[in-house]
């Protein structure tokens, strides 16, 4: 069975069963840009399809420290910007490694995927390497990432399953 494979037959149960989730939680994907985008895609229409109750929150490593920013610049506090993050029933990570050796992002993503962790709520995270291959990533960060499963997509599309 290949891991893209494991990971549509996996991501159901992680979504439906608090108990798998945490066993299996964080689902950390990585591959080639068009296994992860159909990946993505995939996971998008099978949350939408099975839990259509449940809020997705996306965080996009490149945007999350602009994001973060702006508030702070805006509002001094960026509190509120991670408290809406912290609110969702899945998570879905895309590109942590751009936050690799940006510490105040990195240090507020950490408490954020920690919340999900605590809750066990699905975490979803696509990246183009395994964690432990990204240089600079917090190892608080990695550790977290790390603790679940680790899937190599490979250039596989998925996006010809229907879920």
């Amino acid at each position: 069975m290949s891991d893209s494979d494991i990971f549509i037959k996996l991501l159901p149960e992680i979504l439906g069963d608090p108990a798998a989730a945490k066993v299996y939680n964080p689902v950390v994907c990585y591959g080639s840009p068009i296994a992860l985008y159909s990946a993505a895609k995939w996971a998008d229409s099978v949350i939408a399809k099975e839990f259509p109750e449940a809020k997705i929150v996306r965080i996009d490593g490149p945007a999350f420290t602009n994001q973060m920013i702006q508030i702070i610049r805006d509002s001094g506090d960026v509190t509120r910007f991670i408290k809406c993050c912290c609110n969702g029933d899945v998570l879905i990570l895309t590109e942590p490694e751009a936050l690799a050796g940006k510490e105040l992002s990195s240090e507020k993503l950490f408490y954020i995927l920690d919340d999900y962790l605590l809750r066990g709520q699905a975490i979803i995270a696509f990246a183009d390497t395994p964690p432990f291959r990204i240089p600079k990533l917090m190892p608080r960060i990695r550790t977290q990432l790390e603790g679940g499963i680790l899937l190599n997509l490979g250039r596989n599309s998925i996006g010809a399953i229907d879920p």
